[in-house]
C-alpha cells in the first residue's frame, strides 16, 4: 500500500492504489484481481476468528443492554425511554411484537384474531359450539385425553392436575365445615 500522497494520486488517476499496476475498477479504487485477494483475505480473517468474535460480539450485548436497562432507556434501539415496568419502547415494543406474530404465522401458527372469530385454535377451521376446537380436532383430543387417562390409571397414578383439584375441594369443603360449628 503505498503513502498518502501516493494513494490519492493513484486514485484520483483510476489506477488500483494496491498493486499500483493495472486499472481500477469503475468507481473503485483497486482493480478486479486485488479486490478478489482483499476479498478472499477478508473473508479468511473472518472465518479464522469467527467463533471469537462471535463470542465477544455477545458480552458487548449483554453489557449493552443491561447498561441501558440499568439508564432506563430502550434496550433495542437506545434511543428512546423504555416502558414503564418493560426493557423496550413503545415502538420497539410493536415492532417487536409484529415481527414475532409474521414469524408465528409463518410457522403455522393460528392468528389470535382468526381464534377470535370462532376459528380452531389448531388448524383454523369453523369451530364446535362452546369450544376453542373444530369436530375433528375436538375428536382427536379427547381420543387422546382418553389414552393418557388410562396409562396413568394402568401405572396406579393419579394425575397431578386431578391431585390439586381433590385437595382444593377437601380443603374447601374443611373450611366450610369449620364455619358452620
Amino acid at each position: 500500500m503505498p503513502n498518502r500522497d501516493d494513494y490519492e494520486y493513484y486514485k484520483k488517476h483510476g489506477v488500483c492504489v494496491w498493486c499500483q499496476r493495472r486499472e481500477a475498477e469503475p468507481g473503485k479504487i483497486l482493480c478486479y484481481e486485488c479486490a478478489e485477494k482483499d476479498r478472499k483475505r477478508a473473508h479468511d480473517k473472518y472465518y479464522a476468528n469467527h467463533e471469537k468474535s462471535l463470542k465477544n460480539n455477545r458480552r458487548g450485548y449483554a453489557r449493552r443492554r443491561e447498561k441501558r436497562k440499568a439508564l432506563g432507556i430502550c434496550t433495542r434501539c437506545g434511543s428512546r425511554k423504555a416502558m414503564p415496568g418493560h426493557t423496550l419502547c413503545l415502538e420497539c415494543n410493536i415492532k417487536m411484537n409484529r415481527y414475532a406474530r409474521e414469524r408465528k404465522r409463518k410457522n403455522g401458527a393460528i392468528p389470535k384474531e382468526a381464534r377470535m372469530e370462532g376459528l380452531c385454535i389448531r388448524c383454523g377451521a369453523p369451530v364446535v359450539p362452546g369450544k376453542k376446537l373444530c369436530r375433528r380436532c375436538y375428536e382427536t383430543s379427547c381420543e387422546n385425553i382418553a389414552k393418557g387417562r388410562a396409562i396413568f390409571q394402568m401405572q396406579g397414578r393419579i394425575h397431578p392436575w386431578t391431585r390439586d383439584e381433590r385437595a382444593r375441594v377437601k380443603a374447601e369443603r374443611a373450611g366450610r365445615n369449620e364455619g358452620n360449628k
